[in-house]
């Protein structure tokens, strides 16, 4: 089953939606995307907000699946 993340839920302004197989494989995408987009603000937080944010970030991976039925609603 396929596994997402928005970016949204990770707490920044943005469509991006990293997609993957496998939580690591969809944090690597979403690592690379907030390299490249978010860089500036997610640079100017302390170590422990980075880590916060990152920690967030992973638990807000999903099913692909569940994130539809939740639009159907």
């Amino acid at each position: 089953m396929s596994k997402e993340l928005h970016c949204s839920d990770a707490g920044m302004q943005c469509d991006y939606i990293a997609k993957g197989e496998t939580d690591d494989e969809v944090m690597a995408q979403a690592s690379q995307h907030v390299m490249q987009t978010h860089s500036a603000a997610v640079s100017s937080l302390s170590e422990q907000d980075r880590n916060k944010f990152m920690a967030n970030a992973r638990s807000a991976i999903h099913d692909s699946s569940m994130h539809d039925n939740q639009q159907m609603r």
